[in-house]
């Protein structure tokens, strides 16, 4: 070959890499950008494979004492509690305790890839909050709940100093305001943030650090699961409460809970109240009805949130966007009076079973109905007053499945009253949505179990929300026995 021919071929190759290299460059655009691609190591939450102990109360350390103070990592590896030892007070992560504090708050948080652990804490007068041991800058209040993003990158909580309050987000300090007056709320993207704040007596969200019109009150923020929507509830005091969504207004009403984007994103869902309750001259029940992308359903003396008396507060939506479920009833003069007494499921329009209680584990509260993740099933708790052969009245209690009840005869997700934090359903299904799994206390005090199909847990002092493996053939959870924290794992036999 000679020195023109090898220039000719050269040349060529060099075209071709130019032109291939176009093509996939072109091609490869439309990819997201690597710093927004979540690694697949990272997606993956790697749970205990056998039972550990994770950690002993140390002698002399006193575990704080209420709701809250004890909580296990997502990933069930780590277990953080609130301890005081004399008059100061730890935070102590898998039998290694901080620095001496003279105050922690109560709600203190893992980031959900279980890596980090944020909590604030008080020191020679000033509060700060700590993330895996490293102290940000002190400020006169923490404000507002300390929050992570959904891919654990972010953090933001609300700060007081010098009379104002603001946010601090990835340890910037945002703009002041008279006082912060909702949540900071992340979309599920992580990508905005959005919150409440006053100022000069009028409310408004700001997002991404941009004011939105200002109203007499603002509450409910929401983002849509596809990140592209914000809801929230405002209110003017000449024209009543109205929902916007994007920086539109939509209805007026008398008063709007319960604010539900649908998870396909399509469907904006809330509570809202047409006409209050009167009492003079005569009494009249007040209306409230279900209002999907603008349309009004069927009306009812009291739905879900309004009572006030509702656990997780929300409309329910499956999983698939085509089914809806709430808490709704009809009241008597009498039964207003004394408590609203009688509830029911509706499920895409239709009424079930009246029940006396639609139940959760405080007292004062009731729990929404959950959906299994196929949206095959509906489940939720209730009970029924009978009359006895005596004619005294006896309450039963329930599980309810798909209309199907079965008979309990424990308190139900009674973790709360053992310092656990809780917050989670009652009902916690398997991936597949063929298993379910809910904690029960035994008697008062005297021990809880976790309960799988037809299978049941020891008995433990306390322990947290449950976790199906992704196969469904283990259930890993939280527990306590006696001054031991552990991470049980329990195969369940088929």
């Amino acid at each position: 070959m000679n020195k023109n021919s090898f220039s000719k071929i050269f040349i060529l190759i060099i075209c071709l890499v130019f032109i291939v290299g176009g093509f996939l460059g072109w091609r490869y655009r439309f990819l997201p950008k690597e710093e927004n691609i979540i690694p697949e190591e990272e997606k993956v939450i790697t749970y205990p494979e056998n039972s550990v102990k994770l950690a002993t109360i140390g002698e002399g350390f006193n575990l704080e004492e209420g709701e809250n103070s004890i909580l296990f990592s997502p990933d069930r590896n780590k277990v953080a509690y609130i301890a005081k030892k004399e008059s100061k007070w730890f935070m102590v992560v898998n039998n290694q305790a901080s620095e001496a504090y003279d105050n922690i708050l109560l709600g203190f948080h893992f980031s959900p890839d279980s890596k980090k652990l944020a909590y604030a804490a008080k020191k020679e007068g000033k509060w700060f909050v700590v993330v895996n041991g490293q102290r940000g800058n002190n400020y006169d209040e923490i404000t507002a709940p300390i929050t992570f993003s959904p891919d654990s990158k972010r953090l933001v909580y609300g700060v007081k100093k010098e009379g104002k309050q603001f946010i601090v987000i990835d340890g910037e300090e945002g703009k002041s305001y008279d006082s912060l007056w909702w949540d900071p709320t992340f979309s599920p993207d992580s990508k905005q943030l959005a919150y409440g704040a006053q100022k000069e007596g009028k409310r408004f969200v700001v997002i991404n650090g941009k004011e939105g019109k200002a109203y007499d009150n603002i509450w409910g923020i929401i983002f849509s699961s596809d990140s592209k929507k914000i809801a929230y509830a405002a209110v003017d005091r000449e024209k009543g409460v109205t929902v916007v969504e994007n920086g539109k207004e939509g209805k007026y009403y008398k008063d709007i809970q319960s604010i539900t984007f649908s998870p396909d994103s399509k469907q904006l869902a809330y509570v809202a109240q047409k006409k209050e309750q009167t009492w003079e001259p005569s009494w009249s029940p007040a209306e409230w009805t279900v209002v999907i992308n603008g349309e009004e359903g069927k009306i009812y003396d009291f739905i879900t949130a309004q009572t006030g008396i509702v656990k997780n507060e929300k409309l329910v939506f499956s999983s698939d966007s085509k089914q809806l479920a709430y808490i709704a009833g009809n009241a008597e003069k009498e039964s207003m009076i004394h408590g609203i007494k009688e509830f029911f499921i509706v499920l895409n329009g239709q009424e079930g079973k009246i029940y006396k209680k639609i139940l959760s584990p405080k007292p004062t509260l009731v729990e929404s109905p959950i959906f299994s993740p196929d949206g095959k099933q509906l489940v939720f708790s209730a009970s029924n007053e009978y009359e006895t052969p005596d004619g005294s009245l006896e309450s039963k209690q329930f599980i309810v499945i798909n209309g199907k009840e079965e008979e309990i005869n424990y308190t139900i997700n009674p973790a709360w009253n053992f310092g656990f934090v809780s917050g989670g359903p009652d009902f916690i299904f398997s991936l597949d949505s063929k298993r379910m799994a809910y904690i029960l206390e035994k008697e008062y005090e005297a021990g809880v179990f976790i309960v799988v199909d037809n299978w049941e847990s020891r008995i433990y002092d306390g322990v947290s929300q449950p976790i199906f493996s992704s196969d469904g053939k283990s259930i890993i959870y939280g527990a306590k026995i006696g001054n031991e924290l552990w991470a049980i794992v329990d195969k369940i036999e088929d």
